[in-house]
């Protein structure tokens, strides 16, 4: 029973970790068309630049 909660839990931080990846090219987009300027697009790309370094270890773990 553990391992199937675990394979759950991992197939969800993969879901995460592409929702991750959306956001990511969501900036860029958003950046290019110029809705967002250069020093929020920073933040917010570390930010979530950050974040999928948290899933993939999260990852690792289970």
């Amino acid at each position: 029973m553990r391992e199937k909660e675990s394979k759950k839990k991992i197939r969800f931080l993969y879901i995460a970790l592409g929702s991750n990846t959306e956001i990511e090219t969501q900036l860029i987009i958003s950046k290019n068309l110029g809705f967002v300027n250069q020093e929020p697009f920073e933040s917010l790309e570390a930010k979530n630049k950050n974040l999928g370094k948290q899933l993939i270890n999260l990852i690792r773990y289970f």
